[in-house]
């Protein structure tokens, strides 16, 4: 190694240290976070559903808005008020199924988002837990927020930042009746 390298050679050591120092104990549970207060089972139940107890088979014939999110992206939590607003216009519509699913990752496990729910009850679309990973791997999910729009028969229409989303797909989808198809 030259003599020019050897300072930042001992400065990435030194910094490489640090992080390992930092990371000690980051596999044990974290501790609440305070601005959520207090989880009651009461107050939770409900409120977020695991992957792994969903039953894809509620979803037959409905046009289906996936999001995937974490309460740590700030662009995901950015798009929280686009999605609510699709929820809103669509929600009693039979045919629609709207799912916010959180990936995890950093602090997001199922009571936390839980808790953030509680937190953000501006928020009234349903929420869903990847406890298992396999939706996010069936969607080849690599960055969030991603939005993923299915038909009624399941195929992916669009994938993408949902503020992308082509104005009027979701409404024409809606629109195309489930006895029109072939």
């Amino acid at each position: 190694m030259n003599r020019a390298a050897r300072p930042l050679h001992a400065l990435a050591i030194g910094l490489l240290g640090s992080l390992a120092l930092a990371c000690v104990g980051c596999e044990e549970e974290a501790e609440p976070d305070p601005r959520f207060g207090e989880e009651t089972p009461d107050h939770a139940a409900g409120l977020v559903v695991e992957m792994k107890d969903f039953d894809w088979s509620t979803t037959h014939g409905q046009i289906v808005f996936i999001e995937f999110w974490a309460t740590w992206c700030g662009w995901c939590i950015r798009s929280m008020p686009d999605l609510q607003c699709e929820w809103e216009t669509h929600c009693h519509d039979r045919d629609f199924r709207l799912m916010a699913v959180n990936v995890g990752g950093h602090d997001d496990r199922p009571d936390y988002v839980r808790r953030w729910r509680l937190a953000n009850s501006e928020f009234t679309f349903p929420m869903y837990f990847d406890n298992d990973d396999q939706l996010s791997a069936k969607y080849r999910v690599t960055g969030i927020p991603l939005a993923v729009l299915l038909d009624r028969e399941g195929q992916v229409v669009y994938r993408g930042h949902p503020l992308s989303l082509p104005e009027g797909l979701l409404d024409s989808l809606l629109a195309t009746d489930s006895q029109d198809r072939p």
